[in-house]
């Protein structure tokens, strides 16, 4: 089988980033180092961490966790209202001396609807734009920041958000988002060209590697069903449509991750 579609180096390649679709506040220290030490065996770019006030302090964890014979990098999901660009700043570049371009900051852009529970979340869009701008604003024109060359994504499915990833390394949005997008409305034209201005394209999709031809517990409009055949098929399309990075979510109910990662490891070889 032909993979080099998807090498993992090149201006077209595809990189790989893992979301676990959990929460690793309940694994210890020695499990989440067995945890990144998999993924990175199996070639995935970055390993995704939430940062929010419901759980640890994953900037904490992933210093903790580094390795030096490893490459993968921890990517953390943060939202400008829950932490001053000035301690951010600081943190990174703290990590940067731990090691060198091991860390990514998932700037999540915002919710322009309120979320039950979570009164800490922004819930008007105005308001949203201006904290997430603010937010990136300041971080870039901190010293320590900039000394820290880190990685830095805008995630969400907004113009607004899209707009703003312009300005940063990566968009990352969700596939239903990007595959409903239509070039024959003038919103659908803003956001394809709004596409076209980001450094780095990532979409957050569930991938399931099955060859059950009853994949109806799976179907969702943001997952990738199907053989290994189909699923690189797929990707493919979507490489020649400007995608850079996929961030793969496990399904739910996939009982077999594992022919899933023994794909990415294939893809990114």
């Amino acid at each position: 089988m032909d993979y080099s579609s998807t090498e993992a180096d090149g201006p077209v390649s595809l990189r790989f980033h893992w979301f676990e679709n959990r929460q690793y506040s309940d694994v210890s220290v020695a499990s989440f180092r067995k945890i990144v030490s998999r993924l990175d065996s199996f070639g995935y770019y970055s390993v995704l961490m939430p940062y929010h006030n419901h759980l640890s302090d994953f900037l904490i964890l992933a210093a903790r966790d580094v390795c030096k014979e490893e490459s993968i990098k921890y990517n953390i999901a943060l939202r400008p209202s829950e932490i001053s660009a000035e301690a951010c700043a600081r943190q990174t570049y703290a990590f940067s001396k731990i090691d060198t371009d091991r860390l990514i900051l998932n700037i999540i852009y915002g919710s322009p609807q309120p979320v039950e529970n979570r009164e800490d979340l922004l819930s008007n869009r105005a308001e949203v734009k201006n904290v997430a701008a603010r937010f990136l604003g300041d971080l870039y024109r901190n010293a320590l920041f900039v000394k820290s060359n880190t990685e830095v994504i805008v995630s969400g499915n907004s113009y607004e958000a899209l707009d703003l990833a312009s300005t940063v390394d990566y968009a990352a949005l969700d596939l239903e988002s990007f595959e409903r997008e239509d070039e024959q409305t003038e919103q659908g034209r803003a956001k394809l060209n709004a596409y076209k201005k980001s450094q780095r394209l990532m979409l957050v999709a569930d991938l399931v590697v099955t060859e059950d031809s009853d994949i109806s517990r799976f179907a969702g409009s943001n997952s990738i069903i199907g053989t290994e055949e189909e699923i690189i098929k797929k990707l493919d399309y979507l490489r020649k449509r400007g995608v850079t990075d996929i961030l793969v979510a496990r399904h739910p109910l996939d009982q077999d991750v594992d022919a899933l990662h023994e794909l990415v490891k294939r893809m990114s070889s």
